[in-house]
């Protein structure tokens, strides 16, 4: 009884120290460290394209699936990505910290192809987006700071 008591009150203790309400910094980016590992583990695998959005693309999944499906973006364990369309492929390494996320400039490859659509949308937004909201297990949205621009995906099966 009395391990039970002293293992909640450290556990209440921790989670108290990642309210956000003053405490300090070192604790509040611990917790951060802890929910980005948590969360890149909910994001690695397949997920894909739902709609991809901008000022002036609308695509969405009919218009995506037209023109090939199985299309989106592998997210891996090991902080890389590989966006699949119908044509080209579209690659690097990502980062995740608290409710942010960031994908670095990587490969791509460069074939010529009747359809571009998808993958040139996915090659401009990309590189602005930069936080990420977990909707269910099964639907993740990729946006902007500005939300103008973004990607809802959903999880491969």
């Amino acid at each position: 009884m009395k391990k039970l008591i002293i293992i909640c009150s450290l556990a209440a203790a921790l989670l108290g120290s990642c309210g956000g309400s003053g405490t300090a910094r070192q604790a509040d980016d611990a917790c951060c460290d802890s929910a980005a590992r948590c969360n890149m583990t909910k994001l690695s695998g397949k997920w894909n394209f739902v709609n991809i959005v901008n000022d002036s693309i609308h695509l969405d999944r009919n218009f995506i699936d037209s023109i090939g499906s199985d299309q989106g973006i592998v997210l891996g364990k090991d902080s890389t990505y590989s966006v699949v369309t119908n044509c080209n492929s579209i690659g690097g390494s990502y980062t995740v910290t608290c409710d942010s996320i960031a994908f670095s400039d990587g490969f791509m490859t460069e074939m010529a192809c009747d359809n571009m659509e998808v993958e040139d949308a996915v090659r401009f937004i990309l590189p602005k987006l930069n936080a990420y909201i977990i909707e269910s297990d099964s639907t993740l949205r990729l946006i902007s700071d500005d939300d103008k621009c973004f990607i809802v995906l959903k999880k491969a099966e």
